[in-house]
């Protein structure tokens, strides 16, 4: 992977206690650690602990790192990067775009333009040709859902509760490849809106949790909605539909449930003992993988439509954060501790595939246009595969699927200026030397021969 925006020994110490211990390294002067609410450096013998939040003023420390300079850095979860240049003495702010913050929602949308939610930090956008981030926009709001419509419109969700418990999660839907949003407030607020699925032109299904119900429809491209019923009454934090139209959604403490299509009607397919559901895919074949929160095996499968639900073992971890379906059927997983992990058998299998990226906790992945995938991650921003996950056709331009006088015309729009959409830019970059101009004319040309 690489960012658009020397392995460390490990001890236990007895005498260290906090809720959540999420990063640590080794120092000159002892370990420092990061914990769910601070920042910790035990003396070099781990016997004493001194907490170290001056001028570190996040909540969670999710990762930790020094340069060859001696410099240590703070990954927050809500607050972006820290730096201390005295020991970890002191601290202060260095974010430069994403680099430093949690992304916990990310799509690349059709056009190029890549959107990521934070938390607490609204939404930050660029594209793949790597224009500096801009944002926040939507400010100040927890994203907890992101999505592209198949007629281009995007749509998001946040999690936000004021004081004295009063719900603000709204809808929103921006038809600028994210620069700019509207709330979609015709009908109840709640405080959490997780997700949305698009089963028909103009048609939206979404998730919410915390408010009446938990999924509401719109046939209006979301200037109304109404309740699905019959609904399952209960908090949903996470929406996936199948080409068949049935609906899978995951909650807390409730299980996973499904929505017969034809029936309109409920199911309750289990593991509702579980924490928390928070992602949920399905792939060609109408398998069913469900991620799960910490407590038991992290990712769950089904080859009956959702029934049936079983722990895959080997699995490495308890926590799948976020599960990504290829068109092939390779599937890739986002953990907590044991960074991104994919398997090409189904998942009986697996491989961890985060080299590159600092951090072991990957909180969404997404795949883009241009068949990279890519990966939110704690602490550090966006990374991009080195290499596309799909295979891409060389001087297919307008994304087709084959090379043809279109192509020719659009890449040169390109090379005049003319055509400034980024996945159209990034396509007519056959040289892969990060800009399109007379220097891709001959590759250019040899795919029309080719193709």
């Amino acid at each position: 992977f690489d960012s658009i925006s020397t392995p460390v020994s490990c001890h236990y110490f007895l005498l260290f206690s906090a809720a959540s211990v999420l990063a640590a390294l080794e120092t000159p002067a002892g370990t420092l650690v990061g914990a769910g609410m601070s920042i910790y450096l035990s003396d070099p013998s781990g016997t004493q602990w001194s907490t170290m939040t001056n001028g570190y003023d996040a909540n969670a420390c999710r990762a930790l790192l020094q340069d060859d300079a001696g410099r240590l850095f703070a990954g927050s979860f809500d607050n972006g990067l820290y730096r201390s240049t005295d020991g970890a003495q002191s601290w202060s702010q260095v974010n430069d775009g994403l680099y430093g913050r949690t992304v916990t929602r990310l799509i690349v949308t059709s056009n190029g333009y890549i959107v990521a939610g934070l938390s607490q930090q609204g939404v930050f956008r660029s594209d793949v040709l790597g224009t500096p981030w801009t944002g926040p926009i939507l400010p100040n709001r927890n994203m907890f859902a992101l999505a592209e419509s198949p007629w281009g419109d995007l749509f998001a969700g946040n999690y936000t509760i004021l004081p004295g418990g009063v719900p603000d999660g709204h809808a929103w839907r921006s038809s600028d490849d994210g620069a700019n949003w509207t709330p979609l407030d015709n009908g109840p607020i709640v405080s959490m809106v997780s997700g949305f699925v698009f089963p028909g032109p103009q048609q939206i299904i979404c998730s919410t949790a915390w408010g009446i119900n938990s999924v509401r429809t719109s046939s209006n491209n979301g200037d109304q909605w109404n309740l699905l019923a019959p609904g399952p009454g209960n908090e949903a934090y996470c929406i996936t539909r199948n080409p068949q139209g049935d609906l899978f959604i995951g909650s807390e403490g409730h299980g996973v449930l499904r929505y017969n299509a034809a029936s309109q009607s409920w199911t309750n397919l289990g593991l509702a003992t579980l924490t928390q559901q928070f992602s949920i895919a399905v792939n060609s074949q109408g398998h069913v993988f469900v991620g799960n929160d910490g407590n038991v095996k992290g990712v769950y499968k089904s080859n009956a439509n959702g029934d049936n639900l079983a722990p895959l073992n080997s699995f490495p971890s308890n926590y799948g954060y976020t599960i990504l379906c290829l068109p092939n059927d390779d599937v890739y997983v986002g953990t907590l501790e044991k960074g991104i992990q994919y398997s090409n058998n189904g998942g009986s299998s697996w491989t961890t595939v985060n080299s590159g990226i600092p951090v072991s906790s990957c909180q969404i992945l997404t795949l883009g246009p241009d068949g990279h995938l890519y990966a939110g991650v704690a602490g550090f921003g966006v990374y991009r595969s080195a290499q596309p996950v799909i295979a891409q056709t060389p001087g297919d331009i307008d994304g087709d699927g084959d090379v043809d006088a279109a192509d020719a015309d659009l890449f040169v729009n390109v090379i005049l200026d003319i055509e400034t959409m980024p996945i159209r830019v990034h396509r007519a970059d056959l040289n892969a030397d990060d800009v399109a101009n007379g220097n891709d004319v001959g590759a250019m040309t040899n795919a029309i021969l080719d193709f």
